[in-house]
């Protein structure tokens, strides 16, 4: 049972490596297509008469590029509010630069009305957060500036562990258990004979993750 989890945290982590590769190359790939969208530009200004369809080509290169930032945000983050951004400007590209029916513009508003209102009504504080795992003896101050966080802490040598400890109102050690401050959290991951090995802190993107009182 130990082994088949090992393995299956080695795959997990060997996906998150292929993910970020995946993201690197998209970045080499934007970044020239960027310079050739510089190029179409001047291309475009100094031609004359300007030609409808190679403004339509500069504008569709720009939607791809636009949508190529936000599939590398959605692959680094995994935020339900970037793959809807994602989808957002993916219909607004087919619209505007396919040549598409008065029934398909009507469709494609359609959609991108109800992806507003998933946005809007059905996130949640914590469909948008950040989470990072880090050992207990990890300086406070340190996380802080990493994180982005305000975890409070009496001196610069406080770690973790002892803003957990000074701040959690359980009466036991065990994984889950949670101490809330404005905007982040702190969360046992991993305990071992009793001993707290892993923290997770976890921070709020847009709101704060207090829970109500």
């Amino acid at each position: 049972m130990g082994r088949r989890r090992y393995l299956k945290d080695k795959v997990y982590q060997f996906s998150q490596w292929l993910e970020l590769m995946i993201s690197i190359i998209i970045i080499v790939a934007i970044l020239f297509y960027t310079a050739v969208l510089v190029f179409e530009l001047k291309e475009l200004l100094v031609g004359s008469p300007v030609d409808i369809e190679d403004l339509t080509g500069f504008i569709n290169m720009g939607f791809g590029l636009v949508i190529g930032i936000e599939f590398i945000k959605m692959l680094c983050k995994h935020s339900p509010a970037i793959i809807v951004e994602v989808l957002i400007f993916a219909v607004a590209r087919q619209m505007i630069v396919e040549h598409t029916t008065p029934v398909q513009n009507m469709v494609s508003i359609g959609c991108i009305a109800i992806l507003f209102a998933i946005r809007r009504f059905l996130f949640f504080p914590y469909d948008d957060v950040e989470h990072m795992t880090f050992s207990p003896k990890e300086p406070v101050r340190k996380v802080n500036e990493l994180m982005n966080v305000n975890l409070p802490f009496d001196n610069k040598d406080d770690t973790l562990y002892d803003v957990f400890c000074k701040y959690s109102t359980s009466e036991q050690i065990r994984k889950g258990v949670c101490v809330y401050f404005d905007g982040c959290a702190l969360r046992v991951a991993k305990v071992v004979k009793d001993i707290i090995v892993e923290i997770e802190v976890v921070r709020s993107q847009k709101t704060g993750i207090m829970p109500e009182k």
